[in-house]
């Protein structure tokens, strides 16, 4: 009941953060940059995508079973790599970092729900509801300043060196996570 209450919720934030991001791709591509706000746009969906995994790796981690977590980010590292090179070596540009992203999400989600055999049930407790949506705030808050933190630079390169060279520099970085 916990666990499903939890997943639909994570769903309806999910949603609500890529129905934000639209909006930001649409302010951005008024402002004069169009490519940009479509490569946001494209990535709306990719909230979503990210949260269907969020509970079953919490059910592994609840579980103290590491090493499914552990191996999820190390594969889908790799996974969403080589899409992401494989789209630069055929012309993808600047698509190639949201082939990468949707590659590694649906890796990891893939990976999640084969170690955990866990799917969420159609129930939503309203006695869990203010419990996971406090945790699920704080939480959801401290990971959005640490994302926007890690992709401020991203925007500077994006702006300054063009998106040919944020691609690189994306796919250079995706080493370091590897690390």
């Amino acid at each position: 009941r916990v666990a499903s209450t939890a997943f639909w919720l994570n769903v309806g934030i999910a949603i609500a953060f890529g129905i934000l991001l639209a909006l930001a791709a649409a302010v951005v591509s008024e402002a004069g940059h169009g490519q940009f706000g479509a490569v946001l746009l494209s990535l709306c969906m990719i909230f979503l995508l990210d949260a269907l995994s969020a509970a079953p790796e919490a059910l592994l981690r609840h579980e103290l079973r590491f090493q499914a977590p552990a191996f999820r980010q190390i594969a889908s590292n790799l996974v969403g790599g080589a899409a992401a090179v494989a789209a630069v070596w055929s012309g993808a540009g600047l698509w190639a970092i949201v082939i990468q992203r949707y590659t590694a999400a649906a890796a990891q989600a893939a990976i999640v729900y084969a170690a955990t055999h866990w799917h969420p049930m159609m129930i939503f407790s309203r006695a869990e509801i203010r419990p996971a949506l406090q945790f699920s705030l704080n939480l959801t808050g401290a990971n959005f300043l640490g994302q926007f933190n890690l992709r401020v630079v991203d925007v500077i390169v994006g702006i300054v060196a063009g998106p040919a060279a944020l691609a690189i520099y994306q796919i250079a970085g995706r080493g370091l996570n590897l690390v």
